[in-house]
Order: C-alpha cells, then structure tokens, then sequence
C-alpha cells in the first residue's frame, strides 16, 4: 500500500507535559554514544507521562546508546467501535529526555527515510474508519516550536505499516546552547465517518517480548550542531 506523504503540523503540548505526572530514572549523567566526543552529549533524566504509559508501565534495562539504563515501553494502542469506550480513540505516551551538551553545542534531529527511522504499527480497521499515526517533538523551552509527523491510513485494512519517523524533509526544534528537555509524544488516533465504524491500531514499542520499534526514542536520528 502506498503511503501519503508526511504532514507536519504546529501543535501546542506544552500543557500536556505539566498536567501529568512523571516517572523519572533515577541515573547518574551519562554520555550518549553516538554523539562527537567534544560535543560531551549526556543524558540527565528521562521520564515519561501519557494515558498509553501510566506510571509504572514502563521496565527499566540497559542501552548501549547512552551507556545507561532507561525506560523501555511496551507500545500503545487505539479502539473504536465494538462498544469501547470513546476515551479508547486517542491513545498518547510522551517521553521527556534532559540532554545537557557542552558549551556551544545544541541538538535537534534529522529526519531520514530508511530503516534506522522506521516505525511500524498494526492496524485492523474496516470501511470508513482512518488509523492516525503522529508523533510531535518539541523542547520544553518553546513549547511553540514544534513539528508533528502524521501519517494516515484509510480502511479497510489488515496488517502491518511501516512508516518513516522522523521523517525526511522537515527542519526539527533545536535545542539551546547547552542542551534542553525534548518531549517526543507518541500517539495513535482512530476516527470514523459512521456510528458502525471499528478497528484498532497499535504501534509497537522499544520493550516487551513482542515486536518492537527500536527507535521509539530516536538516538540515532539525534543532530548535534555547532551554536
């Protein structure tokens, strides 16, 4: 099946950060691999909010990305019709990183159409009914600088979709000089054009013994830039 194109859309979240709590590793600094040694990239604290990852659904483990344990995510999932609850249409995990630099480094991301930035979802919708897949990143400094990559598939449809996050061909918030909080929010969206429209979506996660999206938190689409 033939993917649309991408859409990036404005999208203000800073409320969303501040009215949930947050399950913060406890860790030391630790650097994160894949950034220039003088660039001495390390991440301060990682936490997590959203009603796809309430407090306490994520496991802690190893990355070899940043030397560090972190969080890990089993996923998030949507449903509509079949007599679920509305509240089930709309399902969102956010992931907060501080990300200290050295002075005169900053960070954004790049997007990039290959297989280290896909993401891939389940979907099982009939007739009617649209999967939304969006992800928006925005630094909790300007929480009006923001970029969403959206990704809708129209039913009927059965089976996996891999789609391309961060996606090429959209400049990304970039942190201050420093580093910063980054918020990536995870979310998955079912709508209908009837009453009897039903399906699920589920996009896969980094954790679980499931199948899994290896770059839910994108360290190697991470951009470290001169300021």
């Amino acid at each position: 099946m033939q993917l649309p194109a991408p859409l990036y859309l404005p999208f203000l979240l800073g409320a969303v950060a501040q009215a949930a709590p947050l399950e913060q590793a406890a860790q030391a600094a630790q650097a994160i691999a894949a950034a220039p040694a003088e660039c001495g990239a390390r991440l301060i604290s990682m936490s997590y909010s959203g009603n796809g990852c309430p407090q306490g659904s994520a496991s802690k483990a190893y990355d070899a990305a940043i030397n560090s344990n972190r969080w890990f995510f089993d996923g998030i999932s949507a449903e509509i019709g079949r007599g679920g609850d509305q509240s089930d249409k709309s399902t969102a995990c956010q992931v907060h990183l501080q990300i200290a630099t050295n002075a005169g480094w900053a960070f954004t991301l790049k997007g990039k159409n290959s297989g280290s930035n896909a993401m891939t979802s389940k979907v099982n919708i009939g007739g009617g009914v649209s999967a939304n897949y969006l992800t928006t990143y925005y630094f909790s400094s300007d929480a009006t600088d923001t970029t969403t990559v959206k990704y809708s598939i129209s039913g009927p449809k059965s089976g996996e979709v891999t789609v391309y996050d961060p996606a090429p061909g959209q400049n990304y918030p970039r942190s201050e000089c420093g580093g910063g909080l980054m918020n990536i929010n995870h979310r998955v969206a079912l709508t209908s054009t009837s009453t009897s429209g039903a399906g699920t979506m589920e996009l896969y996660g980094d954790g679980g013994s499931g199948p899994q999206n290896s770059n839910w938190v994108p360290w190697g689409a991470f951009e470290w830039v001169r300021c």
